[in-house]
């Protein structure tokens, strides 16, 4: 009985030290902490013309910022959520949209596909939507064009090559 009192106080006292003493933070979250930076790669810009459409609606006196976001202008933090339409047809607009979102803090730009070009465009000119992204050829074959004189739609060109 001494023996096993004895081993437990040793390792109390060493074990009390080494608990407030030791980084234990990769071994119980896989070496993920908040102090780490962003191991995630940003995927490259897909070359060609594209539209960001926002809708001034939601955006709360932040449209400036971002502006310069999808611009790629410099710019500071922003808090706000973004939820983001494509086309699932639109493959390039796709790639533009997940290296946004990439370039985001995790969960801030919800990605939605739509299947359907007649339920995007419905949705783009009734303006049931948050920020969209269409390639130019996407956007003239579904005639969203026609919409951009809605002074509720922001309209971004963004022209890319890679």
């Amino acid at each position: 009985m001494k023996h096993v009192l004895f081993t437990l106080t040793v390792l109390f006292i060493l074990a009390i030290p080494a608990l407030f003493i030791a980084d234990w933070t990769p071994v119980f979250h896989n070496g993920v902490d908040a102090v780490t930076g962003a191991s995630l790669e940003v995927p490259d810009s897909p070359s060609g013309n594209f539209y960001i459409l926002m809708n001034r609606k939601y955006r709360n006196g932040t449209e400036n910022e971002w502006k310069n976001f999808f611009t790629e202008k410099p710019v500071g933090v922003i808090f706000e959520d973004v939820s983001c339409q494509v086309l699932a047809a639109d493959v390039t607009g796709k790639q533009l949209a997940e290296r946004y979102q990439a370039r985001l803090a995790e969960n801030q730009m919800k990605l939605r596909s739509e299947p359907n070009s007649l339920l995007f465009s419905a949705k783009v000119e009734n303006a049931y939507f948050d920020t969209a992204i269409v390639s130019k050829e996407i956007a003239e074959v579904c005639n969203i064009t026609e919409v951009f004189e809605n002074p509720d739609i922001l309209v971004i060109p963004i022209q890319s090559e890679s």
